[in-house]
């Protein structure tokens, strides 16, 4: 029997998923980009082991481990960065900075972060900074023409991500209190799963639609992305 093991700043279970699933999830969200995200449970393993998660979970045993949303969060913006070239220097240092100046424990899920002429920034106390420069203050005018963001996240009041449009989907998202954090048909409870299962069973998406009260459109990319998953295993 898997013993669940979290610690969550909202409250317990808003949000948990094994390594593995963190990893398809991860992959499943980047087929369309240049440069698809190579994760697999070994990498999650290994940067919550370096440190790059919630700092309780470092100790915990492989068996025993579970994840929450802010923590998958956390490596998808890691594997983000790690595909568009970063180094581990750069990605160690602005997590290292950002965890210093603002005390926050999974600094990736907590600010919003930017990827800019091959240097990692983030915003701290109103001001855009080089986090993967140790918090030095650039040129502004040079880089905010050039600025990415990582697509896709919301934030709460407080800065701490709370919910997740996965791409290039704008339909399905992932929130910690709803259905667990499990993939979901944006403003509804009704888990993508369900959908999927509902239409491997025989029923169409018109169907589907009609029973659930939503459009076509919704049921079509919710089994999309569940496709996206089963290919992503």
């Amino acid at each position: 029997m898997v013993t669940l093991t979290m610690v969550n700043e909202r409250s317990t279970y808003e949000g948990i998923y094994v390594a593995p699933e963190a990893a398809r999830i991860i992959r499943a969200t980047s087929v369309d980009l240049e440069k698809p995200v190579n994760v697999n449970n070994r990498h999650i393993l290994r940067w919550i082991r370096n440190g790059l998660a919630l700092p309780a979970l470092r100790e915990v045993p492989g068996r025993d481990l579970v994840i929450s949303f802010t923590d998958l969060i956390s490596m998808r913006v890691i594997a983000l960065m790690r595909a568009a070239g970063y180094t581990w220097k750069q990605i160690y240092t602005s997590e290292d900075w950002v965890r210093h100046a603002t005390g926050a424990d999974r600094p990736f899920a907590t600010k919003r972060f930017w990827l800019a002429l091959r240097e990692i920034y983030t915003e701290h106390e109103g001001r855009l900074l080089a986090a993967s420069l140790g918090g030095q203050y650039p040129f502004v005018d040079l880089i905010e023409d050039h600025l990415v963001p990582v697509a896709g996240l919301t934030f709460d009041k407080e800065g701490l991500a709370d919910s997740w449009t996965v791409q290039p989907s704008d339909q399905i998202t992932m929130r910690p209190n709803v259905q667990f954090g499990a993939p979901c048909i944006r403003g509804t409870r009704i888990p993508t799963q369900t959908v999927w299962e509902m239409n491997e069973g025989g029923d169409s998406a018109a169907f589907i639609a009609r029973v659930y009260d939503l459009e076509v459109r919704q049921v079509e990319e919710a089994i999309e992305w569940e496709k996206r998953l089963q290919a992503a295993a």
